[in-house]
């Protein structure tokens, strides 16, 4: 990912964003936590994340079960047909949920695609992943400002309620005051969420904070870099205190620029669900009363 991108990392302040206040009740019982990467056609994981010998044709089927949802960002460059669908489904776990971003016909084009098919088209085929479709997620280009605010409001009451949808923002001025706080009220409104990507070199995509009860957060990591591990420790607490403002689910993705990279951000992120108690993961965690490995917390 180039998207706040920078070469010096020591002196950025890594703020997280502000506590929800979206009106809810405390969860009662502990809430899922779903991990996720960008991609299951990973060589490198074969023989660490996937077993020795793994065939390009089983990707998918052993992703899923180490991850319970993933980035699914193939869908910006084509719409899948119904085949490719069907056998994504049958190739995932049960209980695994596939978030998928929208394509670029979509996204790019300056109506969002108003006055097109896509938007039907898209929703058309994602809607064969059944239960196992998670939010969507719209990344805007960078010159999408807010004066398409008009545009972005239509296509709000275009896109299917059912289907859940988060947003990234990448224009500078969507973080302005007045504007963030319209953005904020707009997304509330409609019932859309925001994503918040925590990348080096772009600290204001945090600024917003969530507008629905499902979280959805994208962790750009800099490759076993210290910070990595004080922003996933970071990321832990906050989000389990946000338990108490009335968060539903979370959607946590990985991204490093080497594939390698992942498996020990996850490990060290499992343990710290378990240590802090407050969420369910889909996947075999350690015995509740077991503290995150040393060995864990040294991995950054």
């Amino acid at each position: 990912m180039e998207f706040g991108k920078v070469a010096q990392l020591d002196n950025i302040l890594w703020n997280l964003p502000p506590k929800p206040n979206i009106g809810a009740v405390k969860n009662s019982k502990p809430i899922h936590f779903h991990i996720g990467t960008t991609g299951w056609a990973e060589k490198e994981w074969v023989g660490s994340i996937y077993p020795k010998g793994t065939k390009p044709a089983d990707y998918l089927c052993q992703y899923a079960k180490v991850f319970d949802t993933i980035e699914l960002n193939t869908t910006h460059y084509q719409i899948p047909d119904p085949l490719k669908i069907e056998r994504w489904y049958d190739a995932s776990a049960s209980d695994f949920k596939f978030s998928p971003k929208l394509p670029r016909a979509i996204s790019h084009h300056k109506g969002l695609g108003n006055g097109t098919e896509n938007v039907l088209l898209f929703c058309q085929s994602i809607s064969g992943l059944k239960e196992k479709l998670g939010p969507c997620f719209l990344q805007l280009p960078p010159y999408f400002s807010p004066d398409n605010l008009d545009i972005l409001e239509t296509f709000f009451k275009v896109w299917p309620k059912e289907i859940a949808l988060h947003i990234e923002f990448r224009h500078e001025d969507w973080y302005l005051p007045p504007i963030m706080d319209k953005l904020s009220e707009l997304l509330t409104v409609h019932q859309k969420g925001i994503v918040m990507t925590d990348v080096a070199g772009r600290r204001d995509v945090l600024t917003i904070g969530a507008t629905t009860n499902v979280i959805f957060v994208r962790f750009v990591g800099n490759t076993g870099h210290p910070s990595d591990g004080e922003r996933l420790k970071q990321w832990v607490i906050t989000l389990s205190e946000w338990v108490d403002s009335g968060i539903q689910e979370i959607y946590f993705f990985l991204h490093q620029p080497q594939a390698k990279a992942i498996l020990p951000m996850y490990e060290f992120i499992k343990g710290l669900q378990t240590a802090k108690g407050n969420f369910l993961n889909m996947r075999e965690l350690k015995p509740a009363n077991e503290e995150p490995a040393a060995r864990q917390l040294k991995l950054f």
